[in-house]
């Protein structure tokens, strides 16, 4: 019986299509992380990211850092080179959405003209905030700000 395992085994292996190591696919983990001086089994979290944790820079403007800050990081690179790229081209109609984006931007990027402007765009907000006087005042100023306000007021981004 020990003989037919073997011998199906065998069979199962010359069966399989053979791969080159060029033709198997990568899984997504990132074997390099690996700290093989640790077993698994005595602490997992730092047998899969041990050589990472030693290795790893955190930037100096970040208190945190990992493989979605790099893609975050990397998105906005790809967006601005992708915004620049709208920038210097003469073709895009001003009424297109790349138009529009682009018209945004450069307000956005005016400096000189907000500094003109200064905190007077923003003056019916402040006189609202300095007239908050109770709790019931202050829930009735959100409530009536939060039609028109920018929806990110309270976030966390």
């Amino acid at each position: 019986m020990k003989n037919k395992s073997y011998i199906i085994v065998l069979l199962l292996a010359f069966c399989m299509p053979s791969f080159s190591a060029k033709e198997v696919l990568k899984s997504g983990i990132e074997i390099s992380n690996l700290d093989l001086n640790v077993r698994p089994q005595d602490n997992f979290y730092r047998y899969v990211n041990g050589n990472w944790l030693d290795s790893a820079k955190i930037p100096d403007d970040h208190s945190v850092w990992g493989g979605f800050y790099e893609l975050r990081k990397k998105t906005d690179a790809d967006v601005l080179e992708i915004l620049e790229s709208a920038l210097n081209d003469q073709t895009i109609k001003s009424n297109s959405d790349q138009g529009k984006v682009v018209a945004m931007y450069e307000c956005f990027m005016d400096l000189e003209h907000r500094n003109i402007k200064g905190a007077e765009p923003i003056s019916p907000y402040l006189s609202m905030i300095d007239s908050i006087e109770d709790l019931t005042f202050c829930q009735s100023c959100l409530a009536a700000y939060a039609d028109g306000a920018p929806r990110n007021t309270f976030s966390q981004t």
